[in-house]
Parts: structure tokens; sequence; C-alpha cells
């Protein structure tokens, strides 16, 4: 991962980025097109805007956005989830990195599922609305869970999508960048950056995917969830300017009934049912506007107690699991401790579902990561 670096003069905050209206002259234009009439000189404005993409790309490459134009598809449970699973693998390997989530979702659920909302810390977005808006460094949260932390939301970013169209206006296009340019300036300290993004507001939206380098969409059966992924296949045209490594990482089928066949040749169990028509379904989607992305084997089951308690006790499923009696899936996986994990136990079923995904995600990122190295 890239260590801190000092932040080029130009991009020291978006308050201060370099005004669209400077004066200057453009660009001469190179020899060999001169004299090529549809040649148009570079604006200053294009060349800073430029300058700052090729500056933050590099320092984002391991940050997720989790994603959908619909609500209750199970965005904030799937990055709260994945954040410590990622956190508990870095404790157990010995690293000292961090994961960090990313609440941008007025509604701040992270906060429920997590435990730190209304606690010592919890600044109900106010922190995260500076720094987008005014190039204050992030407000963050040490170790709501052992290497951890959190960029909590709430009522202050109400108006989030609004004022950002005022800056827009003021600074120009570059703000449009101002969530990427907080990250990156403390992207050092962190393994993985996971961004919880709103169902409905485009602009916060836009302000993720230019802060983003993956895309994670999970999505559930009915036919609006496919509409809002979609929906969200549109807004990477609308930031291809300001973050042309955008990648959609691939869609996970979220509270879903987990009904399995058992072949007669011996082969593992598999989906029936519903997951395999909504994956066909999603597919098809995903095949018109043209994303050549997975559909993850792994799907979260439905398990609607289980997310209940989750949400009243702020523990991720993981933790709730580790409440229940007897040896758990985790342990028995690593050797930890003989047992049999039971099957009527649903947390520890889902824990598991978050594990499958977990590891498809590292292994995909990490897999691509090393064929760009290799090119």
């Amino acid at each position: 991962m890239i260590q801190p670096a000092a932040v080029p003069a130009t991009f020291a905050g978006p308050a201060v980025l370099p005004s669209q209206t400077t004066g200057q002259q453009p660009a001469e234009a190179p020899p060999s097109v001169r004299e090529d009439p549809s040649w148009r000189a570079p604006s200053l404005k294009d060349i800073v805007l430029a300058d700052l993409v090729a500056w933050l790309q590099p320092r984002l490459t391991r940050t997720i956005a989790v994603i959908n134009g619909k609500g209750g598809q199970g965005k904030t449970s799937v990055v709260c989830n994945l954040a410590v699973l990622l956190a508990e693998l870095l404790v157990e390997s010995g690293s000292k990195r961090r994961v960090l989530v990313v609440d941008l979702d007025p509604q701040a659920n992270t906060g429920l599922d997590l435990g730190h909302q209304d606690r010592e810390g919890d600044d109900n977005g106010e922190g995260l609305e500076d720094a987008i808006l005014r190039g204050r460094p992030l407000h963050i949260i040490r170790d709501v869970r052992p290497q951890l932390d959190v960029v909590p939301s709430g009522d202050n970013l109400e108006l989030l999508g609004a004022d950002i169209m005022s800056r827009v206006t003021r600074d120009g296009e570059r703000a449009w960048l101002n969530l990427a340019l907080a990250l990156a300036k403390v992207a050092h300290e962190y393994d993985w950056i996971l961004i919880d993004c709103p169902p409905g507001e485009a602009n916060i939206q836009k302000l993720a995917l230019a802060a983003t380098r993956w895309v994670l969409i999970p999505a559930h059966l009915d036919a609006a969830s496919r509409r809002g992924l979609a929906k969200v296949s549109r807004r990477f045209e609308d930031v291809a300017r300001y973050n042309p490594a955008l990648e959609l990482l691939g869609v996970v089928l979220f509270d879903f009934k987990r009904t399995m066949t058992r072949p007669k040749d011996g082969t593992p169990p598999r989906p029936t049912g519903q997951v395999v028509r909504q994956r066909r379904r999603i597919e098809a989607v995903l095949s018109r506007v043209g994303a050549d992305v997975p559909v993850f084997d792994a799907f979260i089951r439905s398990a609607d107690a289980v997310a209940e308690q989750c949400r009243d006790r702020g523990q991720t499923v993981f933790e709730l699991s580790r409440s229940t009696d007897g040896a758990k899936w985790w342990e028995v996986r690593k050797d930890r401790a003989a047992g049999i994990v039971l099957a009527s136990d649903a947390a520890e079923a889902v824990g598991q579902d978050y594990e499958d995904l977990g590891a498809e995600v590292i292994e995909r990122i990490i897999g691509i990561e090393q064929l760009e190295a290799a090119a």
C-alpha cells in the first residue's frame, strides 16, 4: 500500500482548489497537431483535474463502495459484516493495518449495526460534511472493533446532495472528488475502506463512485432491485471522467431462502429455486448494460430474526453467534475446537455466508491486482 504522501499544493483541500476562471491562457498546441483545425488545447481546469485524478487513484485501490439504487437491499449489513471480518483477519495475521467504514447514508444504520450510534465520537455526520464541503480532516471514530474505524453519518448529511452541487458551481467539477481527496489523505493507514452508500441520493452516490476503486451491489429478488442495479450502472457513466479506474466487482444475492439440492453424482450441493431464477435475471440485466462481472457464488440467506437481533444489540452476525453455546463454525474450520456446527443456529449459518462472500471478494480483488501488476 502507498505510504503517506504530501498532497500537491493545488490539491490541499476542496476549498482551495484552483478556480476554473483563472484567466490564464490555454497550453500551446504540440507541433504535431497545431495545423489541425479540430484540435483544442486543454484548458487549465482540464489539466488540473487530470493531475488530481492521477494522484488519487493509486491511493484508493482497496476502496469498495456498496451500493444499490433501491433501499432495503442489505447494503449496511454487507458493509458492517465484511468490515468486521476483514478487521479480524488483519488482527489474526498480526498486521497493524486497519479497516475503515465510511457511512454516507444520512440514516446512519452502520451506527446501529456496529453499536456506536449516540455514543462518544458520534457527531451525526458533521465531520464528514466538513471534510467534503470544506476540506477539513475526516472525523474518525477509532476502534469500534479492534483495528476497525468508522466515519459516522447522520442528519448533518441530509442536505449534502444539494450542498455539493453548490460546491461544483463554485469550484468546478473537481468538487466531485472532494470525498476521494479526504479519503486519500488517510488511506495509508488502511488496508480496506468500505463505503456504505444511500439508495436514492444521486449526488452522494456520485461522490462515492468518484472515490472508490470497486463497487459491490447487493440485490434482492424483486423487480425494483433489478431496476436499482441498472440505475447504478448508469451512474458509472456519470463519473468516468473523475474515476476511469472504477470497476464493478460483482453482485451478491441478499436475503434468499437457502434451499439446496444434492446431486446424485456426489458433487457439492447447489442452490435451487429463487436463487437460481434471480441469478439468471440479474445476469441478464448485467448483460444488457455490458457489464462482464460475476454474480458471486456466495449469497446471504434470509434470517429476519438474526438481522433484528444484530441491530438491536449493535453486533454483527459473527459476534451474535459467539454468544451461543458450543464450538463455532470458524473455530471448527480452523481446528481451534472440536464439535459439530448445529445447522439450526441461524446466526452461525449467516456468518458462514458472509465468510464465503468475503473470501470471494478478497480472491477477486487480489487476482485482478496480480494481473495488473504483471501487465
